[in-house]
């Protein structure tokens, strides 16, 4: 499976990881502490994009340090 760096595209709003625009509900994994973590990208407008877990127990700002691939 492909990963890499998320990146964000100030032009066009977008987070990015391997070349995909990301969109509300996609599911992508991202690395947190030594391990691969399901997330789901959602658009809040207090806070723009954010990361859920699948429980939306943990709520996860975007930084273009992280390292992320698609989700199964």
């Amino acid at each position: 499976m492909l990963q890499s760096t998320m990146r964000y595209d100030r032009q066009q709003q977008r987070w990015f990881v391997g070349g995909r625009d990301l969109h509300c509900g996609d599911g992508i994994e991202v690395r947190v502490g030594g391990r691969w973590v399901p997330v789901r990208v959602e658009w809040q407008d207090r806070h723009g994009w954010v990361l859920f877990t699948d429980d939306d127990t943990v709520r996860i700002l975007p930084s273009s340090a992280m390292v992320a691939r698609q989700a199964d």
